[in-house]
């Protein structure tokens, strides 16, 4: 990968990175609610759910994903209802003014991670990134073991 497709591409991480979506709002959250720690397990069940976007990418599976519209379609579906699965819960559930006992604010680790990697799985805008956008920027079919260890460094 040559230095200038690199530096394309950290810029695009970067542009991506900063634009909120759901995971962002998400961690917001979870941060409020029961501190920073709690956001651990949603970060990294995100990453993981892009990691598996990127492997993906890099074996070619973007051009099946183009002629498999409709399965992303329906993706994009199941993430709404789930985002709006979360507001109705955030929505219903009572609102204290006293703070919570630690007890109240242990997150489970497993449903952290569950819901970050179901989160980013299902946002569009990382559908988007990793299918179509990626592909613009590097050549994925010409990348070996080492620009593949970069792009995931960046």
């Amino acid at each position: 990968m040559s230095p200038e497709s690199a530096l394309l591409y950290l810029l695009a991480i970067f542009v991506f990175a900063v634009t909120p979506g759901p995971g962002v709002f998400t961690l917001l959250a979870r941060g409020m609610a029961s501190g920073g720690r709690a956001c651990l397990t949603l970060a990294l069940g995100m990453t993981a759910s892009d990691l598996i976007y990127l492997m993906l990418a890099f074996y070619g599976l973007a051009a099946i994903a183009e002629n498999w519209s409709e399965a992303f379609t329906v993706i994009r579906y199941l993430g709404a209802a789930y985002l709006l699965y979360l507001a109705w819960k955030m929505w219903t559930a009572p609102v204290t003014a006293e703070p919570l006992d630690p007890e109240q604010r242990r997150v489970d680790a497993l449903k952290g991670f569950l819901q970050g990697f179901l989160i980013s799985a299902s946002n569009p805008k990382v559908i988007l990134f990793y299918i179509a956008f990626l592909p613009t920027f590097i050549d994925l079919t010409a990348l070996g073991g080492a620009d593949m260890g970069l792009v995931v460094g960046l």
